[in-house]
């Protein structure tokens, strides 16, 4: 669910992002030792991956609109990865760890 950011309320994001930027969610699931996906809907953890009439995508849409989001480009020295390997986690969450091709 989208709401006005706490940090800064002309924005808007996620409900569960904290102060801090992280996710509520995700650090209560951590602190609990709950392994991934933890608390996260399967929507939240799937982004930027959706599912849609039965197929995985990478919303193009919502990341391009969010150009700030880290984790969908390469960091400073690091070469540009396929996002199967950037979002292998969320891939197998999907589809099921074992059914992904390796590569």
């Amino acid at each position: 669910q989208i709401a006005p950011r706490q940090a800064n309320p002309e924005r808007t994001g996620c409900v569960f992002l904290r102060m801090d930027h992280l996710c509520a969610l995700q650090v209560t699931s951590e602190r609990l030792g709950l392994g991934w996906p933890g608390l996260k809907p399967l929507d939240c953890a799937l982004y930027p991956l959706t599912i849609e009439a039965g197929m995985v995508r990478y919303d193009e849409a919502t990341t391009a609109a969010n150009p700030h989001a880290t984790c969908q480009r390469p960091q400073v020295g690091q070469v540009r990865r396929p996002r199967s390997a950037v979002f292998a986690s969320e891939l197998d969450l999907a589809i099921g760890a074992g059914l992904r091709r390796q590569g």
